[in-house]
Formats: structure tokens, C-alpha cells, sequence
């Protein structure tokens, strides 16, 4: 991939839309814009491949939602064996929220698997010395 920005094909080949088959097992976060077909609101692909139906073709369970996430009850229940894919916001997630999403809205439940302290915290980079 030569543009990072050309998310409809990202996410086409993140689930199999290649000669290499799918190549992620667990994919969380934001963007599934880009996984409708253009024939539906709110889709921000440039086709009408939908990329959900891919993923389910090549064996992901899908979902866009908590209860639906709910369902792999911490990873004890029979669809939580990879691959799966799990998109919550229409668009890109912050980085940020996307940490307090991963720490309050996917993993707050007591049933889930909670991270422990310092695991989102990013690298430290050469400039915070």
C-alpha cells in the first residue's frame, strides 16, 4: 500500500480482498464507512463492495456495536475464535478516545478482560528525554 489514505482499499485488503487472503485476526476501531457498499448512507467507498460481507465470506465475525462484543464474552464464548472485526464509529477514532473507548466502552464491563496500568501508554520517543 503506497497511500495510508486510501482507506476503501485498506480495508478491502485487511480482510482478503487480495490474492493474499485476510491478514488480520482481530481489527478494532473506527472507520466502517469504508467497509459499506456506496449504495448505502454514510458509505465513503468509491464501489459497491461491501467489506462487512467480505469479512464474513473469509470467516470474521463481524459486529459495530457493545452487545455484539458483548458476545465473545471475554473471549470465553465459541465466536470469540479469531478472526474478527469490530468497527464503532463511523469515521477514523481519535487516538486518544480511542484509548478511553478501549478502556471504558469495550472493557469496562467485569466479564471483560481489563488492561492494566501503563499498557496504552505510547513509546517514548527521543523529544521526552
Amino acid at each position: 500500500m503506497y497511500d495510508r489514505d486510501d482507506e476503501s482499499v485498506i480495508a478491502k485488503h485487511l480482510v482478503g480482498g487480495t490474492p493474499l487472503g485476510p491478514v488480520v485476526d482481530i481489527l478494532l476501531g473506527g472507520g466502517t464507512r469504508f467497509f459499506l457498499p456506496n449504495t448505502t448512507k454514510g458509505s465513503s467507498r468509491p464501489d459497491d463492495i461491501d467489506v462487512f460481507a467480505l469479512a464474513a465470506k473469509n470467516g470474521y465475525y463481524t459486529f459495530t456495536n457493545r452487545t455484539e462484543f458483548d458476545k465473545l464474552q471475554g473471549g470465553n464464548a465459541k465466536r470469540a475464535t479469531k478472526p474478527y472485526l469490530g468497527l464503532f464509529t463511523a469515521d477514523h477514532m481519535s487516538y486518544e478516545a480511542g484509548r478511553a473507548f478501549i478502556r471504558w466502552y469495550v472493557f469496562s464491563d467485569s466479564r471483560s478482560i481489563t488492561a492494566g496500568p501503563g499498557q496504552f501508554q505510547g513509546t517514548k520517543s527521543a523529544r521526552d528525554d
